[in-house]
């Protein structure tokens, strides 16, 4: 028989028992449907110790690499501590090193990066002003970096990014917690077509995967599409061009729905909606590992595309976010 701590208490699953009934039995709130392994609903992550193989069937392998299994076809070979998802409650103080406007809605922040705290490019972070005010940014920067990279859209009623904009000077400090998301690279994927496509500051996850993939040597074709209402509202542009024409195997598309007032000749924007973009330069998206960041209902819509076009459900990777306006 092994054992299990969950929220500081430790339960024993007998034989032939999964970790999911242990804990119902227990009289734990765990959430739970099929009981298959389908549903996944009861999705968990071992903080301490390895699950079995055979609980993670199914998942996508950043979600493996971060140690995330099925509770309900968990029969643990070895003691684990484990945790709901989405759990992560530390808080980390975070000095404030340096601002700068990237657009003329954006701005960078970069954080000093605190001792022994870890991430994947393209994870998010909490950032907390303080107890009542909290917004979630993505991670832009590689993890062999002391910083911390975070591109911020400011709304003008926006409480925390007029804050962040407007008040926030270095060397103050805030609290950062998480990091969470399985929208990141992985080295397994090294000769995989990658395609990343992300609006507005979406663009932050799918730099950092992007500069996370160049240093691990990937040998596949990487397309970038990075989309806005003008050239404008694009940002960046000169990083990734940099890239695209330093690496053969890097393509950047900068996508706008209006070309006028184009801020850049050397740049060439592509016109139109970027699902048609997209898609009519990839009708096909079969063996491509698809990356989706930015605006929740085009998000949505982009993986429906993607999947219908081919792509294994298991190879599409999004994170989306309500952007809050106040």
């Amino acid at each position: 028989m092994t054992q299990i701590n969950f929220k500081n208490q430790r339960y024993t699953v007998t034989a032939n028992n999964d970790v999911l009934t242990t804990l119902l039995d227990a009289g734990e709130k765990i959430p739970f449907s099929c009981r298959t392994g389908s549903c996944q609903n009861c999705l968990m992550k071992a903080t301490q110790g390895t699950p079995p193989e055979t609980a993670q069937v199914g998942l996508k392998d950043t979600l493996k690499a971060q140690s995330y299994f099925l509770a309900c076809q968990c029969y643990p070979q070895e003691n684990l501590e484990i945790d709901l998802p989405n759990t992560i409650d530390t808080r980390y103080k975070s000095r404030v090193l340096e601002k700068q406007w990237l657009s003329d809605d954006v701005i960078q922040i970069k954080l000093a990066r605190p001792k022994n705290f870890n991430f994947r490019a393209g994870q998010y972070l909490t950032l907390w002003k303080d107890e009542h005010l909290a917004r979630r940014y993505s991670i832009a920067n590689l993890p062999d970096s002391n910083e911390l990279e975070f591109h911020i859209r400011v709304f003008p009623q926006g409480q925390f990014s007029s804050w962040a904009a407007y008040e926030t000077l270095e060397n103050n400090f805030l609290e950062i917690q998480g990091p969470i998301g399985d929208c990141f690279y992985l080295e397994d994927a090294i000769d995989a077509d990658l395609v990343l496509i992300g609006t507005g500051t979406g663009l932050a996850p799918l730099q950092g995967i992007l500069s996370d993939a160049l240093k691990a040597g990937h040998r596949g074709r990487i397309d970038l599409f990075h989309a806005g209402l003008n050239p404008h509202s694009l940002y960046n542009t000169d990083l990734l061009t940099k890239y695209a024409s330093e690496y053969d195997n890097v393509f950047y598309h900068p996508c706008v729905l209006d070309k006028a007032g184009v801020v850049d000749s050397r740049v060439e924007y592509l016109e139109g909606d970027i699902s048609d973009v997209v898609f009519e330069k990839f009708p096909s998206m079969v063996g491509k590992k698809v990356y989706l960041c930015g605006d929740p209902n085009l998000v949505k819509k982009l993986k429906t595309k993607t999947f219908l076009l081919g792509a294994n459900s298991q190879d599409i990777y999004a994170d989306a976010f309500e952007p809050s306006h106040c």
